[in-house]
């Protein structure tokens, strides 16, 4: 379901009773908070909360541990979301455009990751842990590692066969 570029600032709480729904589109729609109606939605896979207004995912977000997609783009996070090391069948996590400054030591629980997009942040650095994920993509463009910053963990993903923007 596609609810993208709507200025509705609120969700209907019927969206709540689609417990079915797979796919959900929220891009660009004004949220002020993360609905409550979408707790219900535990087959969802692939969700996109890009561009909205909350600061904040729910606690009850760890319990849609069906999504492998996962998009919270622009937001002005300046942190990651706790909650998301819970979703361990994530496939594609995307952060970019927002203001993290440290990725979390327990990214190594998504172990399913296979796209990790992190551009456009405040990054200084990685951590070690992140050396232990099978990722066919890593995406750390235009962040604030220093010129010299190329550390070894890097170079173990390399040595797997990802693909490292930077």
């Amino acid at each position: 379901m596609i609810l993208e570029c709507n200025s509705v600032s609120e969700i209907p709480t019927w969206l709540g009773e689609l417990t079915n729904l797979k796919s959900l589109d929220l891009m660009d729609t004004n949220l002020k908070s993360v609905p409550d109606c979408l707790r219900n939605l535990r087959k969802l896979e692939s969700l996109d909360l890009s561009k909205n207004k909350f600061k904040e995912l729910p606690t009850w977000f760890e319990e849609l541990n069906s999504l492998t997609l996962l998009s919270l783009n622009d937001l002005d996070y300046t942190e990651f979301p706790a909650c998301i090391k819970k979703l361990i069948n994530l496939t594609c996590l995307s952060i970019r455009n927002n203001n993290l400054i440290v990725v979390p030591s327990w990214i190594e629980k998504l172990d399913k990751l296979s796209y990790l997009l992190l551009s456009n942040n405040n990054l200084t650095s990685l951590p070690e842990s992140i050396q232990t994920l099978d990722l066919e993509e890593l995406d750390i463009r235009n962040n604030e590692f220093s010129g010299s910053y190329n550390p070894y963990h890097l170079q173990k993903l390399i040595d797997k066969g990802t693909t490292i923007a930077r």
